[in-house]
């Protein structure tokens, strides 16, 4: 059988194993129960039907396709062509999404900005600079909080230390107001996987928008969209989305269990991980931080003790997998509490 482009083939019978440096899109087969399973991506081979029922990310960035011969019970749907001229269009394309790639290594720091705009602007921006449309919104999300944990860190000292609170009345409020806009927004990007800006955002674009001279480039802050149309999604779409809700958690199991996943679902540990662990990084990072500073200004505190050791130890953790990140997937001490929600996935 004769691989196309920088592809390598090896044949172990019924199997054949496909190696590529890119990511063709094909999806794996999926068995949800003993009796009930949904074919993989069906490929057409110079010919040949093969039905793609493993996907498996390596170490050194390439990806395992194992394919095996089309079954006739299954219904060919959804054929995908493997020759010369389709892996050329594909090659092409991975290196347009690489050269976006290079070309936007900025955006997650314009991203705390820019995720508060309106969420088709988002979606604009993430087209032309090759991103995730949610991770600007998630982002964005950092700012807010981080401003809630300095203003509650303020008050609570206060209370604790028995002193008057200092901070004005309207600081306190504006804290809560981002801390409840935040957890909606957050909630909408987890669940719809779509953006959403933020109301200073949304106010700040529609001024910008209105005393543009040329509006022809730019994208209007609210557009009208059809009828809203419910329908039930397909078996295997509903799994793939549960896997899709679930996958940011799943980058904190062991890597045993990561490439379980991987060679079962076609999850791939490199969409979330590192966003997962920078924002851990964050958050644990200003955890010892607030810690530190009410040991040094209260004295010893065994709550202020524990919170400082455990939030140090999470901050250490995340530098460290984000280092081992570059090479594979990399497993959390916080493993245990999101292992339940993958229970249905490695069973």
């Amino acid at each position: 059988m004769q691989p196309h482009g920088s592809d390598t083939v090896r044949l172990v019978p019924p199997e054949v194993i496909l190696t590529s440096a890119t990511d063709k899109g094909w999806r794996a087969r999926v068995s949800r129960y003993p009796r009930e399973e949904f074919p993989g991506t069906p490929v057409d081979w110079d010919g040949e039907f093969f039905e793609v029922t493993s996907v498996i990310p390596l170490a050194d960035g390439t990806i395992e396709y194992v394919l095996e011969p089309w079954r006739d019970e299954n219904v060919l749907r959804g054929l995908q062509r493997y020759d010369a001229a389709s892996e050329a269009q594909r090659i092409a394309e991975a290196e347009a999404a690489r050269a976006r790639a290079r070309n936007s290594r900025w955006v997650s720091w314009l991203a705390m900005l820019t995720g508060h705009l309106p969420g088709n602007v988002q979606n604009r921006l993430a087209s032309d600079l090759g991103v995730i449309p949610t991770r600007l919104t998630y982002l964005s999300l950092i700012p807010p909080v981080l401003f809630f944990v300095v203003v509650g860190q303020s008050v609570v000292g206060a209370i604790v230390a028995k002193r008057a609170v200092t901070l004005p009345f309207l600081v306190i409020l504006a804290a809560m107001y981002l801390l409840v806009e935040s957890g909606v927004r957050f909630y909408i990007a987890w669940t719809l996987e779509r953006p959403i800006g933020s109301a200073a955002g949304f106010l700040g674009y529609i001024l910008y928008y209105w005393g543009a001279r040329d509006r022809s480039r730019l994208v209007p802050p609210v557009t009208r969209d059809g009828p809203l149309v419910r329908t039930p999604p397909p078996d295997d779409v509903a799994l793939q989305d549960m896997l899709k809700m679930r996958k940011a958690f799943f980058t904190l199991l062991t890597p045993a269990e990561q490439k379980t996943l991987a060679r079962r679902w076609g999850y791939v540990y490199r969409d979330d991980a590192n966003v997962v662990a920078f924002i851990l990084l964050l958050f644990a990072g200003a955890g010892a931080v607030t810690s530190w500073l009410k040991l040094a200004d209260g004295g010893f505190s065994v709550t202020a003790l524990l919170s400082l050791l455990t939030a140090g130890l999470v901050a250490i953790e995340q530098l460290l997998r984000l280092h081992t990140l570059q090479r594979g997937p990399a497993g959390s001490v916080l493993a245990p509490l999101v292992r339940p929600l993958a229970r249905k996935f490695l069973q």
